[in-house]
């Protein structure tokens, strides 16, 4: 089982933003991650290969930082 970010924006001008986190044993489908909600765009993305890097382009985490988040 690997688990995935899941990425979501109903605007183009809006930014992306986590939405979900999904457990699976392969990449998980549009329904499976966002369903009836009314997505312009869906990125779905292994939790494990996410790297978080601020604007001054300090790396600031990895999924085990984000788990403290969700």
């Amino acid at each position: 089982m690997a688990t995935y970010l899941v990425f979501a924006r109903r605007d183009y001008p809006d930014p992306l933003e986590l939405v979900d986190e999904v457990t699976a044993d392969r990449t998980p489908t549009r329904d499976e991650v966002g369903g009836d909600e009314d997505w312009l765009e869906l990125v779905v993305a292994p939790a494990d290969a996410v790297i978080w890097i601020q604007r001054d382009g300090e790396v600031v985490g990895d999924h085990d930082t984000l788990e403290a988040v969700l």
